[in-house]
């Protein structure tokens, strides 16, 4: 049986296939997955562990940092009402 990497998230077997997730499939459900694009053949260097790209490292960096926190903006409950900031002339 060939193992195959999902490209898209897609139920198989009973289970729910995850975006780069391995797993094994009969020949004849491999050729179909591979040929609408929800997974493809793996290869030898899959199995190597890659090393975190730029984006990663840029995405683990910024999410330590907390947003700042602003004040909620004002609801107004009707429509003629208008901010106190606003000065009328």
């Amino acid at each position: 049986m060939p193992d195959l990497i999902a490209l898209k998230p897609f139920p198989y077997n009973r289970k729910g296939r995850e975006v780069g997730e391995r797993f094994e499939a009969k020949p004849k459900d491999a050729r179909l997955l591979v040929a609408i694009r929800k997974a493809r053949f793996a290869t030898a260097e899959d199995d190597k562990p890659q090393q975190p790209s730029d984006t990663e490292l840029t995405k683990a960096i910024t999410a330590e940092i907390p947003a700042p926190t602003t004040a909620p903006k004002r609801v107004y409950r009707r429509r003629d009402m208008t901010s106190a900031n606003i000065e009328t002339k």
